[in-house]
């Protein structure tokens, strides 16, 4: 499994995953997530990050400033690995940060 924050407040308990930044688990404790249980058959996300956009683009590509651009179905952050900038024992703040692709 990639790397994971938890969190945990009265009786809750979130588990988020760097890749993405995606909740992977939600749930009090001693019981089952109440998000959706990864199936590599059916669809094998929880609750991913869909940025910047939301869906495919034609051909899965972009113009901006006469310049085409390759980008995936439900665009990049997904993929990613973020940085826990903050962490208390009850909240995280994520960083995206830049790189060349």
């Amino acid at each position: 499994m990639d790397q994971v924050v938890e969190l945990s407040k009265n009786g809750i308990v979130a588990i988020i995953s760097l890749k993405g930044a995606e909740l992977i688990s939600l749930n009090r404790e001693g019981e089952p997530s109440v998000l959706w249980k990864k199936n590599d058959v059916i669809w094998n996300r929880t609750a991913p990050n869909l940025f910047p956009i939301v869906g495919r683009l034609l051909n899965d590509s972009f113009t901006l400033d006469g310049k085409t651009y390759k980008m995936n179905q439900h665009g990049f952050a997904r993929e990613k690995y973020f940085v826990v900038t903050n962490k208390s024992a009850n909240a995280v703040d994520f960083t995206l940060r830049w790189d060349e692709q």
